[in-house]
C-alpha cells in the first residue's frame, strides 16, 4: 500500500487546488434549483389558494345579496301586479262610466229653466230622455245645447206632443242621442279629428 504524504508548509499546501467534481456540482445544482422550483411552487400554490378562497367568499357573498334582492324584487314584482290590475281596472271602469258621467253633466248644464226630464235611461252609448217643458222652443233649445256638449256625439229629433197636466197644457218629448267614447270626451271636440 502506497501512502503519499505532504510535507509542504500549511501556506503553501491550501493554495493548490483540488480538481473540481463535475458530476457531484451538477447533482448539487439540480437539487438546488429542485427546491428552489418547488419552493417558488409551493408558495405560488399557496397564494393563488388563498386568493380563490378570497374569491369563493365574496362570490358567496354577492350569491347571498342576490337572493336577498331577488327576495324583495319578487315582492316588488308582485306588489306592482296588483297594481296594475287594479289600474286596469280603474281604467276599465273609467271607459265605461266615464262618458255616462259626462254625459250627465253635460245634460245638467244644457238643461233650460223651462225644462225638466221625466226619465233618463243610458244604454251602452246611447241614452233615452223622456221629459217635460213648457213649450216647444224650449225642447229645441234644449236639444242644441244637447249636440254643443263634448259628451254627446250625435242628437235625434224630439219627438214631442202636448199633454194636460193639471189643466195646463205640457210639452212632452222623447229624444235619444249617442254618447261619445273616452277620448272624444277628453279631448275638446275642436282639436278631435274626424
Amino acid at each position: 500500500m502506497r501512502v503519499a504524504i505532504d510535507l509542504r508548509p500549511q501556506a503553501r499546501k491550501s493554495s493548490a487546488r483540488r480538481g473540481v467534481h463535475l458530476p457531484r456540482l451538477l447533482a448539487l445544482l439540480l437539487t438546488v434549483a429542485f427546491i428552489l422550483l418547488s419552493s417558488v411552487a409551493i408558495g405560488a400554490g399557496f397564494f393563488f389558494s388563498r386568493n380563490l378562497k378570497e374569491e369563493k367568499a365574496s362570490l358567496e357573498r354577492s350569491v347571498e345579496e342576490l337572493q336577498a334582492q331577488q327576495v324583495l324584487l319578487t315582492a316588488e314584482v308582485n306588489r306592482l301586479k296588483g297594481l296594475e290590475k287594479l289600474y286596469g281596472e280603474a281604467l276599465g271602469l273609467l271607459q265605461s262610466e266615464l262618458p255616462a258621467l259626462e254625459f250627465l253633466a253635460s245634460l245638467e248644464a244644457s238643461l233650460p229653466p223651462g225644462v225638466w226630464l221625466v226619465k233618463v235611461a243610458l244604454s251602452g252609448a246611447t241614452a233615452a230622455l223622456n221629459g217635460m217643458a213648457f213649450a216647444e222652443n224650449d225642447v229645441v233649445s234644449f236639444g242644441r245645447a244637447l249636440t254643443e256638449a263634448a259628451a254627446v256625439g250625435e242628437v235625434g229629433l224630439p219627438v214631442s206632443s202636448r199633454v194636460a197636466v193639471g189643466g195646463k197644457n205640457r210639452v212632452s218629448f222623447n229624444l235619444s242621442c249617442s254618447l261619445n267614447d273616452l277620448e272624444s270626451v277628453t279631448i275638446p271636440q275642436t282639436e278631435a279629428k274626424p
